[in-house]
Parts: structure tokens; sequence; C-alpha cells
């Protein structure tokens, strides 16, 4: 039966239909897990000592909260300072999640368009060519060469001005709040936010040993672009050990990569992925190229940022995929760019009323969401869309709050489901619980800071009776990670153990 039930977990998560539901035929009955009341003494009685156990080894100063409520009657089945706030890091990433699916639907889709003056018979483009975003945080190289191919199958040979890149959906404000808190981190995690963005405003750079095994190391970006210019001047050895060094230096139009060091010549490859400081040169330069692959000719290769004249016409568009797709990737990796882009693309659609959408916009729909959760204001923070950075506190109890309303609501309660990882299987739970009665049982959202770590989710064997857990864990050394983890999955496997009775 577990086969088969995992067999179920994959398919659902697929098609974006709540599990337990699918799952329910197969799994009999079972009266423990159907009473509460023992349900609630079991618990009480096995989850407080796991915590006791645990909390010591955390090291002073660890707080730990605990909600676990009964999905079917909504009753408070375990607690351990279940009412008091805690950072919960990419925890967060539920609540953009509920908010983007409940506030825009999970059809909702974003628009990429390329717009300028009517062509002329001789297959040139009057003026400038626009390229305008609405907030499409999956728009890629791929989705580029599509748009620009159904430009050409218009008969565009030439365009007579330059590119310009049309952000007006949203402010000027790329960073989103608290991101400036690592003013110096050049990850990709904390990339930049534009309603034009392009391959999550991030690029990829692999580096390859030479392959006569000496020499210069063979070096390539992803996608290909002018805008990412690298010097390179690591070298390939046989000895020693691979050490390799990026400086990134921005400069007006291009961003410089300084590649130094050593990789040893048995290695495969090293992969790096680096935000981009620029989202205007980084899509303008991406379309550029895309132009030239398809044989269009650009007069001017300099990038503008403007705004679109109302007199443009729309020459092609690319509609992205379904919101349910995005929340999916954000959700089971935790994809900080999909949280913030949603954030602002939130404000812009229920807030902004046409003008540029800022940041604030984005959290006032989202605290007035909150409220339809039974979650006060004033009683919790809620700063950016990701969690990242100082930036949130949640009580355990809210959290499960916001599960009960997800699986309460038939329009966007199984696509806010299928998002979470699945223990034992994708995402960032395909490690934990692996090999363990939790496997393919346990759906949750991890969130991960220095001195923070939260697990929150849903625990069922059948459709009968779901459990929703939350568990929050700040203040313990950065040492302690890996046991404040196996705290989380002690109690989810114990759920999953309760509920069947043992």
């Amino acid at each position: 039966m577990r086969r088969r039930a995992l067999r179920a977990l994959t398919i659902c998560a697929l098609l974006s239909i709540p599990w337990h539901t699918a799952n329910s035929q197969e799994s009999a009955p079972n009266p423990g897990a159907n009473n509460v009341s023992s349900l609630r003494a079991s618990l009480v009685t096995k989850l407080g000592r796991i915590v006791d156990d645990k909390i010591a080894s955390l090291g002073e100063g660890t707080r730990v909260g605990v909600a676990v409520v009964d999905g079917t009657s909504g009753e408070l089945l375990f607690e351990k300072n279940s009412q008091e706030g805690f950072v919960a890091a990419s925890n967060a990433k539920l609540v953009t999640t509920a908010a983007a699916l409940a506030l825009l639907g999970p059809d909702f889709t974003f628009r990429t368009e390329l717009l300028g003056e009517n062509i002329r018979p001789q297959g040139n483009l009057p003026g400038n060519l626009y390229i305008r975003g609405r907030g499409n945080s999956l728009f890629d190289d791929a989705d580029m060469t599509r748009l620009v191919r159904r430009l050409k199958a218009l008969g565009v040979t030439r365009i007579d001005g330059q590119v310009i890149v049309d952000n007006s959906y949203f402010d000027s404000e790329n960073l989103p709040p608290h991101f400036n808190e690592q003013p110096t981190e050049q990850a990709a995690f904390r990339a930049p936010i534009a309603a034009t963005s392009y391959n999550f405003n991030s690029f990829a750079l692999y580096v390859r040993p030479a392959l006569s095994g000496v020499g210069p190391t063979r070096v390539e970006v992803r996608p290909p672009n002018n805008y990412v210019n690298v010097v390179n001047t690591s070298s390939t050895v046989k000895s020693g050990r691979s050490a390799l060094r990026i400086d990134t230096k921005e400069e007006p139009t291009r961003l410089r990569i300084a590649l130094s060091g050593q990789l040893r010549s048995e290695v495969v490859r090293r992969r790096f992925r680096k935000r981009v400081p620029d989202p205007v040169m980084f899509v303008g330069s991406g379309l550029l190229r895309a132009l030239a692959d398809a044989g269009i000719a650009v007069r001017k290769k300099t990038i503008a940022s403007g705004e679109a004249p109302e007199s443009a016409i729309v020459l092609a568009t690319h509609e992205s995929p379904p919101l349910a797709t995005a929340v999916r990737g954000m959700g089971k990796y935790s994809n900080n760019f999909i949280a913030e882009l949603l954030l602002k693309v939130i404000g812009a659609e229920t807030k902004a009323a046409g003008a540029p959408a800022t940041w604030q916009h984005g959290t006032s729909a989202v605290h007035d969401f909150l409220k339809t959760a039974g979650i006060a204001p004033g009683t919790y923070r809620y700063e950016n869309g990701s969690g990242l950075f100082d930036s949130n506190r949640f009580t355990p109890l809210q959290l499960t709050s916001l599960l009960t309303l997800a699986h309460r609501n038939p329009r966007w309660g199984a696509e806010f489901f299928s998002s979470l990882s699945i223990a034992g299987v994708d995402g960032t739970l395909s490690r934990r619980m692996e090999a363990t009665e939790a496997e393919g049982l346990v759906r949750a959202k991890t969130g991960t800071l220095d001195h923070a770590s939260a697990l929150s989710g849903l625990a069922a064997i059948d459709g009968r009776r779901p459990v929703f857990f939350s568990i929050l864990i700040n203040g313990f050394p950065e040492t302690s990670i890996g046991v404040a983890r196996a705290l989380q999955d002690e109690i989810a496997l114990e759920l999953i153990r309760a509920l069947s009775g043992r």
C-alpha cells in the first residue's frame, strides 16, 4: 500500500489534486485516528517527550514553538509556545503562496510583450522595440527565443531604433525590503526584482578543465549574453586542490567577472549562480542576442529603460504558465525570486490601481488577506515575500490557521498543498524522512536562516483526518541546525504513527 500511496502522491502533485483525497479509497478506517480525544492524549505524551529530549541538546537560549491542529475539527491537539512569535524564515512563503492563489487565482498568467510602431512593408520596424513585462518570474531564454520568433513571423527583419525595457508595471525599487542587510552578497538568492525579468535575474557560470588536462579552464555563461563579461585567468592543474575565485564589478553597461584560481583536471565541472545588479541591461542584452539569432538587425545596439508610448502596438506576446506552476517552484525549492516578484504582482493587481506597484502595495494586500485566516493585524510581522533576512514573525498557531484555511478552500487549496515538498520525495524535503513511515505522507514547507529553522505543513494517512502542524525553532547555534531539523522530522513522523493508531 505504501508504494501505491507514494505513486498517488506523485501523480496528484502533478495534477494539483489534494493527495489525501485521491488516496482515501485505498486506506482502511482507523478507529484510533478518528477519535480526537485519544489522538490528543497520545500526542501530548509522545510529542512532549520528543521536544523535552531534544531541546536540551539544541543549546542555551533556544526557543521551540509547536502547534498541531486536527484538520477535521480544527481542535488543537498539541502545543508548545504556540502563541509566541518566531522568525519563520521561508515559512513566510506559505503566506505569499496563499495570498497569491486567493487574490489572483490559480489560473492567473503573466504577460510579456514586444511593442513598437507598425511594421513597414520592407520588413523594418520604425523607431524602437519595447519589451514590457508583467511580473513573469519564469520568463527565461527559451521564452525570449519564442517571443522573438513571433516577431520574426510577422516579417520583421530590422529594428530602426534601439531596445527599450519597459518596467512601468512596478516602481523603480528593485531590492525587496531587508535585502540590503547583506549588500555585498552576489548569490542568486538575492536577485533584484523587476517587472520585466529574465532567467530569475541571475546567470550560471560553468567552469570546466582544459580538454588536454593542462592550460586555461573552459568557461561558459548561461544564458549566453553580452551583459556578463568574463575575464578568465584560472588554470587546469593535475595536483593540488581546486580553488576558484570569482570577483564581480558592476560597470555602466556590463557586469565584469574576474575568474581566477585553479581547477583539478579530473573535476567534471563547477557551477556558480550569481545575481545580476542591473535587470534592465540583462534582459535587454538577452533580447538583443535573441534578435541576432533570429536574423533581425538592430541599428542601435544600446539598451535603455523607458515606458512604451500609448500609441505603441503590441507586436508579439508571451503568456506564462498559470500561477499554480509558479507557486509550485517557489514552494518546493524555496525560490526567493518568485516569492518577491509575486508579492509585487499582488500589489499591482489589487492595490496599485494602474500606478506602478510598490512593496507597500503588496504587503498591504497580504495583510488584508491574512485577516480572512483570522490572523489579526499587529500580531505578526510580514515585510517581504520570501522570509529572507529579518523580515517576519509568526506564531505556530497562525501558520496552522493558514494551512486550515487553505484546506477548506476548494478554489485554491489543492494548488496550495501541491506547492509543498513531499517528505523523502522531492523539493527541500527530498532527503528528509526518507525510508521512514513519514515518507510520502507529509507535505511541508521548510525554512532556514541563521539561528532559525521552520517546518510547517500537513500529515495524513488518508482523506479523513489530516493534521496540520507548524514547528518553529529559534536561537540555536548554527552548529545545531541538524538537531533542529531532526526534532522537526521526529514530530512529523510521530504524527503519522499516531494517525495510524501506533
